[in-house]
């Protein structure tokens, strides 16, 4: 039985919010792989460059020191958990077409899948028709090109954003349990853990924290700032 089975009717689900830009994406949708039980997961495609235009945020690969260290660690985490990783040759590169893609596949999970693995399982740049072909070939998608075209499909992608960023999402990949936010993949066990137990953050310190007041502001709301984390 995969991860994206339903195991019975009990069995919760959790909002995945991802793209297919994000490294950081693709070693989260393994660790969910791994899980077991399987988990019942509805995944959610968004554009990570709405999110950062509307934060007035800066991705990891947009400065450069940071953009060197995101790929080694990315590599050597991967290496390290024995998950198939080939960086693509070039990046970031524009994953509208594949976010649509999977779009208009209704999100299968293994379309998901097979789109990830083909960016960051084998490296390939998925912006070559040669590689776009082969896929949409392998997963038997007639007319592709007409598919992501579709204004449904652009409107959900659109749609899909717009939704994350009303929830407070500022970047992927994020996991929502029962409306609760884990963003990046070191938080996959704690959203985890909040889904087994929805009562394991209402302690008194987790509610301080949740309103912790700030001492001193560097830089005001309006003014642009850059993402510190390396989790988009």
């Amino acid at each position: 039985m995969s991860i994206h089975e339903k195991t019975d009717s009990h069995c919760e689900a959790i909002d995945w919010f991802f793209d297919f830009i994000s490294p950081f994406a693709y070693i989260q949708h393994k660790q969910l792989e791994k899980k077991n039980p399987p988990l019942s997961i509805n995944y959610r495609p968004i554009l990570f460059a709405g999110l950062l235009k509307h934060w007035s945020h800066r991705g990891p690969a947009e400065i450069p020191e940071k953009r060197t260290m995101t790929y080694q660690y990315c590599h050597w985490y991967a290496e390290k958990e024995g998950i198939p990783y080939r960086t693509p040759p070039s990046h970031p590169f524009n994953p509208l077409s594949l976010l649509r893609l999977s779009v208009s596949q209704n999100n299968a999970p293994q379309i998901v899948s097979s789109i990830f693995d083909a960016i960051w399982g084998k490296g390939l740049d998925m912006l070559e028709p040669q590689n776009w072909n082969h896929l949409t070939r392998q997963l038997g998608i007639a007319n592709p090109l007409d598919q992501i075209t579709q204004q449904w499909v652009k409107d959900e992608l659109k749609q899909n954003t717009e939704n994350a960023i009303e929830m407070g999402l500022f970047g992927v990949p994020t996991i929502s349990v029962k409306g609760k936010l884990f963003w990046g993949c070191d938080m996959t066990d704690m959203a985890l853990a909040h889904l087994k137990d929805p009562c394991i953050f209402d302690s008194a310190e987790y509610r301080r924290l949740e309103n912790l007041p700030v001492a001193q502001s560097r830089v005001s709301s309006k003014t642009e700032t850059t993402d510190d984390e390396t989790r988009t």
